[in-house]
């Protein structure tokens, strides 16, 4: 097979884990040579070649002009966005220099008759690209952290692998601001003598420091132990210029890849920054959650002081535990992994399925483990900042994918995927639904057909009519999709990669799949 579905072994079968380029050993493969045209542009006549040399040259004014103007502005504010932006723009330098290169050498290559070696030098061109991501994220912070966490999330749609397994390693921490810094933002939210009159202690030191705000841990004059989390002033002005420069040099870069068209991520990214800038919405989401587990035992979110809250502060029941991957600490403390992950599976069957509000950042840093009065386990969940409504009808389509799944019904998957906005004729990539979910993806390619399978890797072949159809048929599936079901993908991911570190590999995910099984066949009926 010289291009078809990217596919791994796990488990004793085959599971596709995104659409990829597979490069085959043999040379002068017809497939082979179209993909390379929908990867890099490909030789092809010299019109086609002109184009793309008139592109880059834009490319280099348009970012060229950009740089005096942002250096002007870095050298009167050093502290500021535009030493960011500096750092930004000559990031996208570099990117689009290392792209034209690696065309070249890939047209070079091909006019030699070794066009059975393009796979390489894009690859390592990737490899390097995500390192420089990675960099930039580390150097600059703040939104670059997050933007960074949002791609990688996203990396199993719409972008090679290594991006994700680059960025991944991008954790949202930040180094803290002084208390000065804080108690300004306190009174002007609460009233200048607010920390007097409020608190009988509160920490200097903050617990927690990340892009958006810092938390400290303080004292009530009732003697509550509370946390505040206080977000950093002007932060939101930050965010929206480092954005509004981002999707200036995305729209920039279509002059160079016509075919690359990252709008609906940087779209995606505003909205979520949005929500979580908004503390009063972090507020309704966690009494939503509230809502949703109460009666369920094990489940806690802890309590908002809406008296003391604000837009730009939230004071919360303070709770402490260990971090959900801490397995040394539960174990120390006589709690099972298997119970934790249970608990996680019930919480998410129960968002997804019941109560149509998703908790959509469970990374391990936002869910906590504690000994309950009991002495059972005690899931505790915060930062509420990023989450998803799913409406009634949303919801019970979703169900009924997950019951065609349990079913491992293929005919079933095609008719919910249909529901959920999918073209007719990418039905049969359902798959995709379930990716980062290795359990119920595999479940779902094992619905296939063996002979349909292979009749995919035809049919992705034969897309590779050197336009790119290949990749436009992938964001067709992608941007057919509901928003929240993409943001539901994400949730899934972190989801199950925290259940396998969990219960690892094998009949440990099939319970959590039993668990939303359950939940989603009482939502469709």
């Amino acid at each position: 097979m010289d291009v078809g579905w990217k596919v791994l072994k796990e488990e004793g079968g085959h599971r596709p884990v995104g659409i990829g380029f597979l490069c085959a050993s043999r040379q002068g493969s017809a497939s082979r040579d179209r993909a390379m045209k929908a990867v890099v542009g490909g030789r092809g006549d010299g019109p086609d070649r002109l184009a793309r040399r008139k592109r880059w040259r834009m490319v280099q004014v348009g970012l060229a002009s950009t740089v005096p103007v942002a250096m002007a502005m870095a050298m009167r504010d050093p502290d500021g966005w535009q030493r960011r932006a500096v750092r930004t723009v000559g990031t996208a330098w570099a990117a689009a220099k290392d792209y034209h290169r690696t065309c070249l050498e890939v047209e070079k290559m091909e006019g030699k008759g070794r066009s059975g070696m393009w796979c390489p030098p894009l690859v390592d061109m990737h490899r390097r690209q995500a390192a420089r991501l990675l960099e930039l994220a580390r150097r600059n912070g703040g939104m670059y952290a997050k933007i960074a966490q949002f791609v990688a999330a996203r990396s199993n749609v719409g972008f090679p692998e290594v991006y994700g397994k680059t960025l991944q390693q991008m954790q949202d921490r930040a180094d803290p601001k002084p208390f000065a810094t804080v108690r300004k933002v306190l009174e002007q939210e609460m009233g200048r003598h607010a920390i007097q009159r409020d608190f009988s202690r509160i920490e200097e030191a903050p617990i927690a420091a990340a892009s958006i705000a810092q938390v400290h841990r303080a004292q009530l004059m009732d003697g509550r132990k509370v946390a505040v989390k206080v977000q950093y002033p002007q932060i939101k002005k930050q965010f929206m210029a480092d954005l509004f420069l981002l999707e200036t040099l995305n729209a920039l870069s279509q002059f160079l890849l016509p075919k690359l068209n990252l709008k609906w991520l940087l779209k995606d990214f505003r909205e979520s920054c949005h929500q979580e800038l908004d503390f009063r919405r972090e507020q309704r989401n966690a009494k939503a959650l509230t809502a949703i587990m109460k009666g369920v035992k094990g489940l806690h979110v802890p309590e908002v002081l809406d008296g003391l809250s604000s837009a730009r502060v939230i004071v919360m029941e303070y709770v402490e535990g260990w971090r959900i991957d801490d397995k040394v600490s539960m174990k120390s403390h006589g709690i099972s992994e298997r119970d934790v992950a249970s608990l996680l599976a019930n919480a998410y069957g129960r968002m997804m399925f019941v109560g149509g509000m998703v908790h959509c950042d469970p990374h391990a840093g936002n869910l906590l483990v504690r000994k309950s009065e009991k002495g059972g386990p005690e899931l505790v969940f915060l930062d509420h900042g990023l989450y998803v409504e799913i409406s009634t009808k949303l919801r019970k389509d979703y169900a009924s994918l997950w019951v065609a799944l349990k079913n491992k019904s293929n005919k079933n998957l095609q008719q919910a995927t249909k529901k959920l906005g999918v073209p007719t004729d990418l039905l049969r990539f359902h798959p995709l639904l379930f990716e980062g979910d290795p359990p119920a993806q595999h479940r779902a390619w094992q619905t296939i057909p063996r002979q349909q399978r292979k009749d995919m890797d035809t049919w992705v072949s034969s897309r590779m009519d050197g336009q790119g159809q290949l990749a436009h048929d992938a964001m067709r599936f992608l941007t057919s999709l509901p928003k929240e079901i993409i943001h539901l993908h994400r949730a899934q991911a972190i989801v199950a990669s925290l259940d396998r570190e969990l219960v690892g590999r094998g009949k440990g995910e099939d319970a959590r799949l039993d668990v939303y099984f359950k939940y989603a066949k009482a939502a469709a009926s």
